[in-house]
């Protein structure tokens, strides 16, 4: 299946993907005012006879200097593959406020 392989300074942080994702997106985003920048890597599952969900796999802050490598991999090997939360979206018959539910999967966890 596609991955996102994210490493930071040269340390793998996560391999985002599933079999039932949709979508998949790693961004870096900075706010000079603040001086900060924040890494997150999300993107968007279907499972099966379910509604499709939000899908989280990593955010982290960023420092000047940092290097942020993103790479799109081929990649079988469920144990490197964590997913930290979904977030289901209600439909328009449910409440506004968003349905959490953690995903207690284990395997090789990015830090």
């Amino acid at each position: 299946m596609l991955c996102l392989e994210v490493t930071i300074n040269g340390e793998q942080r996560v391999c985002a993907g599933v079999a039932i994702a949709q979508t998949l997106n790693a961004s870096v985003t900075a706010h000079p005012g603040f001086n900060q920048a924040w890494i997150h890597v999300d993107g968007e599952i279907a499972p099966e006879g379910q509604p499709n969900a939000d899908a989280h796999w990593l955010t982290s802050s960023a420092a000047i200097g940092d290097v942020v490598q993103i790479r799109l991999i081929e990649s079988d090997n469920r144990r490197n593959q964590v997913l930290a939360e979904v977030i289901w979206k209600p439909s328009r018959l449910e409440r506004w406020d968003s349905i959490r539910m953690r995903v207690l999967w284990q395997g090789t966890q990015g830090r």
